[in-house]
C-alpha cells in the first residue's frame, strides 16, 4: 500500500527625493581701485555653502535661491541652465563638480553640512520645510479652494518629514482641490482622499510616479483626465460613489492595475478595448443604472471571477456569457504549462515515460494540473519526491490507455470531490486513486493478490479508526483542535 498518511499532518488550507543641482553663481574678481566705494569684508564659506546658499551678491539683489541673477540673464541663462563655469569644467547637469570630488562625495552622499544638521538621508532640510510651508500658506489663502485646507497641510508637512513615509491620508477634509506642493512626496505609493469635494480626479495625484493606490471614493468626480494612462504603477484605484459616467480611451494603459471599483457611478459604457486591463483581479461595476452592456474584450481577462450587476441594465446571460469565457482564458492560462508540469514529473521519476496527455479534455488536463500542483506542496513531496513522483506517472500512464476507461471514471470523479475541498486532500486522494489502480489495473484477479490490497486499505482504515479514538478523547478534555489532517480523518471515519 502506497500510504501517505503518515506524513501529511500540515495544517489545511482554503481553497528618493529628487537631488537638486545647485549652479553657483559666477563670481566676479573686481580689483579695488582709490575711486571705488569701501565695501563690507565678504565672509567665508565653505565650497558647499558656495553650492547651496545664496551668494551676499544674490541677497543684496533680493534673488530667490531658484532665480537667475542678472549676470546669470546677461549669459542668456534659464534658472537651472548651468554656468559657463560649470561649461568650462566639461560638466553635464546634475554631473558632480571637482569640489564634490575633492571631498570625496559620491552624487547621492551626504555632505559635510548635512550632516552637522544631524539629516538622515532622504530627510528634508530646514529650508526645504520652510519652502513646502510657504507653498502651502499659498494654497491656503486660495479663496477659490475650500475645505479644511490647514489640516490637509499639516498632514502633508508630516508625511515630508518623515524619510520613506509610503502613504498619505487627506481623507474628509471637503477639499475641492489639491495643493500642487504635493508633487514634493514623490515617493509615496497610497493616496487617500476619501470624503472630499474634487469635481475631477486631480492631476496632482496623477503625476506621482511611484504611486501604487488611489483611493478618491465619495466625492463629486465626473470627468478623468486623459493623463491618467501614464500611472505606469498604478494597481488599485477606488471611484466609487462619484458621478463619473464615461473613461478615457487611455485609462486601459494603466498597465498594472490589479483592483477597480467603478460602483455606485453613473456610467453609461465601458472603453471597447477594456481587456487590454489584463492583470484586473476585481472589478465593481454595480449601482450603476445607465450601464446596459459590456465590451466583449471584458472576457480576456483570466482574473475575473466575477460581475456583481445589482442595480445595472446589464442582461443576466450575458454577463454569464462573459464570465464563463474567463473561465476558459483561467484554464487555457494554466494549460500553457500543463506539458511542462508533468515532464517535471517524468523528470523528477528518474524513469523514462512515455504517456501523452493531449487526448483528455480541457476539463481533465486542469484538474490533473491542479492536482499535481498542489501534491508538490505536500510534506510527501519534499520528503519522498522520486517514489512519490513514480507513482503518479505510473498511475497517468495507465489513465491515458483506452482500455482502462473505468478506472479512468474512477480517477476523475475522485478528483472532482475532492480538488473542492481544501489542498491537504491531494495527498489524501492519492491514497484512494492508488488503491483503485492497483485493484483495477494491476490486480491479475489472483485470490491472494486481492486479499493484500484489501489487507493493505484495512490497515488505512484501522489507522482512521485510531486517530478518531485519540481525537474523541481530545475533544472530552476541551483540547483546540484547529485544522488538521486528523480532522479529515476523524470526519471521515
Amino acid at each position: 500500500m502506497f500510504d501517505l498518511l503518515s506524513s501529511c499532518t500540515q495544517p489545511c488550507s482554503r481553497p528618493q527625493p529628487h537631488n537638486r543641482v545647485h549652479t553657483a553663481p559666477t563670481r566676479l574678481d573686481i580689483q579695488p581701485n582709490e575711486n571705488s566705494v569701501s565695501r563690507p569684508p565678504i565672509r567665508a564659506r565653505s565650497v558647499h555653502q558656495l553650492m547651496t546658499e545664496p551668494s551676499d551678491s544674490r541677497v543684496q539683489l533680493g534673488l530667490r535661491p531658484a532665480q537667475a541673477s542678472s549676470s546669470g540673464a546677461q549669459q542668456g541663462l534659464q534658472p537651472a541652465q548651468a554656468s559657463s563655469s560649470r561649461v568650462q569644467q566639461g560638466l553635464q547637469p546634475g554631473q558632480v563638480s571637482n569640489s564634490r570630488v575633492q571631498q570625496g562625495l559620491h552624487p547621492t552622499q551626504a555632505s559635510s553640512s548635512r550632516v552637522q544638521q544631524g539629516l538622515q538621508p532622504g530627510q528634508p532640510s530646514e529650508k526645504q520645510i520652510n519652502d513646502l510651508k510657504a507653498e502651502l500658506e499659498i494654497w491656503q489663502n486660495d479663496e477659490s479652494v475650500s475645505g479644511d485646507k490647514k489640516n490637509a497641510s499639516e498632514r502633508i508637512l508630516l508625511a515630508y518629514k518623515i524619510p520613506g513615509a509610503a502613504g498619505l491620508k487627506l481623507d474628509n477634509l471637503n477639499l475641492s482641490a489639491l495643493p500642487s506642493a504635493i508633487r514634493m512626496l514623490p515617493h509615496i505609493k497610497t493616496l487617500d482622499l476619501t470624503g472630499n469635494r474634487l469635481n475631477t480626479l486631480p492631476i496632482e495625484a496623477i503625476q506621482l510616479p511611484q504611486l501604487e493606490s488611489l483611493i478618491v471614493a465619495a466625492n463629486e468626480i465626473e470627468t478623468i483626465p486623459s493623463e491618467i494612462g501614464n500611472m505606469s504603477n498604478l494597481k488599485t484605484l477606488i471611484l466609487r460613489l462619484n458621478k463619473i459616467q464615461e473613461l478615457p480611451s487611455t485609462f486601459v494603459a494603466i498597465s498594472q492595475l490589479e483592483v477597480l471599483d467603478l460602483s455606485h457611478n453613473q456610467l453609461k459604457s465601458l472603453p471597447l478595448n477594456f481587456g487590454d486591463l489584463d492583470k484586473i483581479n476585481r472589478l465593481d461595476i454595480y449601482r450603476n443604472p445607465s450601464l446596459d452592456s459590456l465590451p466583449l474584450s471584458i472576457a480576456q481577462i483570466p482574473g475575473i471571477t466575477d460581475l456583481d450587476i445589482t442595480v445595472t441594465s446589464i442582461p443576466e446571460n450575458l454577463r454569464d456569457s462573459i464570465l464563463k469565457a474567463c473561465e476558459a482564458e483561467r484554464y487555457a492560462k494554466e494549460l500553457e504549462g500543463i506539458d511542462t508540469k508533468v515532464n517535471l514529473w517524468k523528470t523528477m521519476a528518474s524513469k523514462k515515460y512515455t504517456f501523452d496527455i493531449s487526448d483528455l479534455d480541457m476539463e481533465n488536463k486542469r484538474q490533473i494540473y491542479d492536482w499535481l500542483r498542489r501534491l508538490e506542496r505536500t510534506s510527501d513531496f519534499k520528503n519522498c519526491q522520486i517514489k512519490l513522483a513514480r507513482t503518479v506517472c505510473s498511475m497517468m500512464d495507465d489513465l491515458v490507455k483506452p482500455q482502462n476507461s473505468t478506472f479512468k471514471k474512477s480517477f476523475f470523479n475522485e478528483l472532482t470531490v475532492n480538488l473542492e475541498r481544501c489542498e491537504d486532500r491531494a495527498a489524501m486522494t492519492l491514497n484512494t486513486l492508488y488503491t483503485t489502480w492497483k485493484l483495477e489495473c494491476h490486480s491479475s484477479g489472483s485470490e491472494p493478490e486481492t486479499l493484500n490490497i484489501i489487507a493493505g486499505l484495512a490497515k488505512t482504515l484501522t489507522l482512521r479508526e485510531a486517530v478518531a479514538d485519540t481525537i474523541t478523547a481530545m475533544k472530552r478534555a476541551g483540547a483546540n483542535m484547529g485544522e488538521s489532517v486528523q480532522i479529515f480523518l476523524y470526519c471521515e471515519s
